[in-house]
């Protein structure tokens, strides 16, 4: 049976795993078929790269956990494990998948490929303290990004507004570093690791 592409960090009890998605001709869904549970809501997929995202993100946390387990998803579309203890949370840009698994804290990750658009939307998630810092600096908008939706996932709806909920101070990127993120409403601090990789950046948070 052929098995994933990934990459996968341990560090203490957090487990990430980072995967190339197969391509449409790729002989690996060939091989691997999803439990029955998973058949209603596969069958309601009709985007091929949806449905290969699916099928990858199920088998990908298969094997960063060693058993069978049954991602479903809360009112909100945050992905939880029914038949297992622990959080978890999943990104998926083009032709990457990243996942994470904590046992017992809130997680939240993101993965992107790099993409000038982000320039264009920045005024969408940076407030006006950012723009000064970050503005047309390619890379540390990007990982800005990153940072942010990493932190939506982890923290739910309370931070939908990224300008207003979470303040990123002036950064150097590094290949792999830690940013601080400050909710100006309450002045609570919360911490976020980030990789920046040729095809991709990569931030994820716990709390």
């Amino acid at each position: 049976m052929e098995t994933l592409n990934c990459e996968t960090i341990r560090e203490e009890e957090v487990s990430i795993m980072i995967c190339r998605i197969p391509d449409e001709h790729d002989t690996f869904f060939d091989s691997h078929q999803l439990p029955e549970f998973y058949a209603e809501e596969l069958h309601k997929i009709s985007s091929d790269k949806r449905r290969r995202e699916f099928i990858t993100a199920r088998v990908a946390m298969n094997q960063l956990l060693d058993k069978e387990v049954r991602i479903v998803y809360d009112k909100a579309g945050k992905p939880l494990l029914s038949n297992c203890e622990g959080h978890i949370s999943i990104s998926h840009s083009r032709k990457f998948l990243a996942l994470i698994y904590h046992p017992c804290k809130a997680v939240g990750i993101d993965i992107e490929c790099p993409s000038e658009r982000v320039l264009k939307v920045s005024q969408r998630f940076l407030n006006d303290t950012e723009l000064g810092y970050f503005e047309g600096h390619l890379l540390r908008i990007q990982i800005a990004w990153s940072v942010k939706e990493a932190l939506y996932k982890m923290l739910g709806e309370d931070y939908v507004d990224f300008a207003a909920s979470m303040l990123i101070h002036d950064f150097e990127p590094l290949e792999r570093g830690r940013i601080s993120c400050e909710d100006p409403r309450s002045g609570k601090v919360f911490e976020v690791e980030y990789m920046v990789h040729p095809e991709f950046n990569l931030a994820y948070s716990i709390m």
